[in-house]
């Protein structure tokens, strides 16, 4: 999959992003969710630009994570151009919250294939502890939806995937 991520021109992962966009604000939950906690997209991943853009246009609370001593933190953005430098953190007061995922590989059950560090995991594990409300979507290009993904215990599962071609419902 990180070879084939690689292969793609950067255009495709600026349209994808923008189909899902499009996708997503046709889409029931949209509209529920108040606060959005969105990766910000690294080279070889569907482009998170659109998404944080009509987010903050539709006056939602957007979160993103930073990566400091080991532990990923969310930090709010106001603007498209806010880089995700500590300032106002997450909290439970923020929830209940849409919290779309990246991953390498996604399957039809939720599961996901991360890079390996465990971050996102460890958070969901924090959440579902204290029992905080949110709703985990995975987001990625379509081709990143395989039929099965290697997935232990402790892996949370996605309760859908968004592509830039569909939602599907785990």
């Amino acid at each position: 999959m990180k070879i084939r991520l690689s292969l793609l021109p950067p255009e495709e992962f600026d349209k994808a992003g923008y189909a899902a966009v499009a996708l997503a604000q046709t889409l029931p939950f949209w509209n529920h969710y108040r606060t959005i906690l969105l990766f910000v997209s690294m080279k070889n991943e569907i482009n998170t630009m659109p998404l944080l853009e009509a987010a903050l246009e539709k006056n939602k609370t957007v979160f993103v994570p930073l990566v400091e001593a080991g532990r990923m933190w969310f930090y709010r953005v106001e603007t498209p151009k806010t880089p995700p430098l500590p300032g106002t953190p997450l909290e439970a007061a923020d929830f209940p919250a849409l919290i779309l995922t990246p991953g390498l590989a996604f399957d039809r059950k939720g599961n996901r294939l991360g890079r390996g560090r465990g971050y996102y995991d460890r958070f969901f594990a924090k959440l579902d502890t204290v029992n905080i409300p949110y709703k985990a979507l995975g987001f990625c290009m379509d081709f990143q939806l395989l039929d099965q993904v290697p997935a232990a215990n402790h892996d949370k599962k996605m309760t859908g995937i968004l592509t830039g071609k569909e939602l599907i419902h785990c």
